[in-house]
């Protein structure tokens, strides 16, 4: 076969994105989508010069993917390529319904992922003082981590364009170069290791449970969501709790999770979705590529473990699993072998996103907004930072599976349980978990402690940590 020199292999979490689409073509589920809302009067020729400058950088946004006799090989296109609406709606009726009509149509109304064009912006005017901007990306070209360096790297280009002054030169790596490192990994001696650890892992590994007991039927394109946002001093005693444990809040959440999906379902040997960055190397580490795998994590929790004993043997856990998280997961699912990969890797999903909700447009600041982050097997439990400080913890579920009310509730006893671990830990963290009150999650007054309420909102500042995978 011959090969256009132009035309290179897809990553790992690309191909798997592209046999995914393959299955349910136009899918929604292929698609990340988010809007910026700016608060400020920015010059759009100041903005659209920014858009256009990381449109050259960023080689994802330009991609193009098409089957050649059998394997997908991209090439990366033309930076005019990259389309930019401009919308004005401040005379319509409702200018906020209008943009998300727009917004909506626009991601449902997408064409393949990886045709042409993968991404589209937009730069829609509300009001004077009062802007969105909007960008959709295919899942195949950029996932949520690739979102965030792109929104961040506009923000710092706008920022310096629009005070008369040269952008700090890019940290973006070729798309190619990345994809020639991942190969170079493939054929080393890490990637035999992580073969043999995941061998080893998932020999003996229980069915995972799901919190809805449907049987496994792929993804779902439709989903429901429910958010709650906790106060910046939530986060505090997050870090402090999980700090005395020798923990990172990360893991704690983890924990939390998995001690709410053994109380749900009665399972004590759990398999949760663990997404990770995947980005072990500099260039694919500030680049924004599609690089996310999705791993199964192995936890057990029984009633009788200790508050402090849970959270190490978690830690211990996601720490491992991160060691090896570049062995791509059709990989995991090849070796396993037909009966058992055709079923699902994990349960629940716990996705947690620790980096900022909060961008910086010279004097005018902007507040991140996720429209669209993938597909939903079952459950996905996020958290993520909260557009106004703290974190938000939401849920999102198959709406198949699930209704309303029951996705509320999963969001309501996730956080009291999340807040009763926390007091557990920082209280007596001997404690067994078992003594958490399920109604409620705060400690049962049983075991003669008090429980307590959501701390009330604090003027602690935002909290932006930086990628822990």
């Amino acid at each position: 076969m011959h090969q256009d020199p132009d035309e290179f292999a897809l990553l790992a979490a690309q191909a798997e994105v592209h046999r995914a689409a393959r299955l349910a073509p136009g899918s929604a589920a292929s698609r990340a989508a988010q809007v910026v809302e700016i608060h400020g009067r920015p010059e759009e020729r100041v903005f659209r010069a920014a858009l256009d400058r990381v449109a050259v950088e960023a080689d994802a946004l330009r991609i193009r993917v098409a089957d050649r006799d059998g394997t997908p090989r991209q090439r990366v296109a033309a930076a005019s390529t990259v389309p930019l609406h401009l919308l004005d709606l401040r005379d319509h009726p409702d200018p906020l319904a209008a943009a998300r009509a727009w917004t909506r149509a626009d991601l449902e109304g997408a064409g393949a992922p990886g045709g042409a064009p993968p991404a589209t912006r937009a730069l829609v005017r509300l009001a004077d003082d009062r802007y969105w901007w909007y960008q959709r990306v295919d899942r195949i070209a950029v996932d949520a981590y690739g979102l965030h360096l792109l929104g961040r790297r506009t923000a710092e280009v706008h920022t310096a364009l629009a005070a008369g002054a040269e952008p700090p030169r890019t940290r973006f790596a070729p798309l190619r170069e990345v994809v020639e490192e991942e190969a170079r990994y493939l054929a080393g001696r890490q990637y035999v290791a992580d073969r043999e650890f995941w061998a080893a892992r998932t020999a003996d590994a229980p069915p995972p449970v799901n919190l809805s007991g449907g049987a496994p039927t792929g993804n779902s394109a439709t989903t429901l969501h429910d958010h709650l946002d906790l106060p910046p001093v939530t986060f505090d005693r997050l870090e402090v709790a999980a700090a005395a444990g020798r923990a990172t809040w990360v893991e704690l959440v983890v924990a939390a999770t998995a001690l709410h999906v053994h109380r749900a379902t009665g399972a004590r040997d759990l398999v949760l979705g663990l997404p990770l960055t995947n980005r072990r190397r500099p260039a694919a580490l500030h680049t924004p590529i599609a690089a996310v795998n999705v791993l199964p994590l192995h936890l057990t929790v029984r009633p009788q473990d200790a508050g402090a004993e849970l959270l190490h043997r978690v830690a211990l856990e996601v720490r491992s699993v991160r060691r090896h998280q570049r062995y791509p997961r059709a990989h995991l699912r090849r070796d396993l072998g037909p009966t058992r990969a055709a079923g699902p890797l994990a349960g629940p999903v716990v996705d947690v996103k620790p980096f900022g909700a909060a961008l910086d447009f010279g004097p005018f600041a902007g507040t991140v907004r996720t429209l669209a982050a993938g597909p939903v097997q079952d459950m996905t439990i996020g958290v993520s930072s909260a557009p106004a400080g703290g974190l938000r913890l939401s849920v999102d579920a198959r709406a198949d599976r699930y209704d309303a009310a029951a996705t509320a509730r999963h969001r309501a006893g996730l956080a009291h349980l999340l807040d009763g671990y926390v007091e557990l830990l920082l209280t007596d963290a001997q404690r067994p978990v078992g003594s958490l009150d399920p109604a409620r999650g705060a400690v049962s007054s049983r075991t003669g402690s008090a429980s307590r309420a959501l701390a009330p909102p604090s003027p602690a500042p935002n909290r932006s940590p930086q990628p822990t995978a």
